[in-house]
């Protein structure tokens, strides 16, 4: 399998002209926030360009993507734990 940056993403394209491209987004150490109203989270994460600028911004996610997080991310980290499992780093 690819790393995960050598992963394509289906969709995805050069960004307008003048924009410098992202290279990763990551979350911030702080609480989400919840709208009931809307039925939305919002995740605080730190967007870095490729030129070493970063801007904090919010992902937003609906009830039904929110689920589909959940699952990916519970999927990640059991990998992870298999991957240091076999390589005896599990604590």
């Amino acid at each position: 399998m690819d790393s995960v940056q050598e992963q394509a993403v289906e969709g995805s394209a050069e960004p307008p002209f003048g924009v410098p491209p992202v290279a990763f987004v990551a979350p911030v150490a702080r609480d989400l926030a919840y709208d009931w109203q809307s039925d939305v989270m919002a995740m605080p994460v730190d967007v870095v360009y490729r030129d070493g600028t970063k801007v904090t911004s919010f992902l937003r996610v609906d009830a039904s993507r929110l689920e589909l997080l959940r699952i990916q991310l519970e999927q990640g980290a059991d990998r992870r734990e298999q991957i240091l499992k076999e390589q005896g780093e599990y604590r």
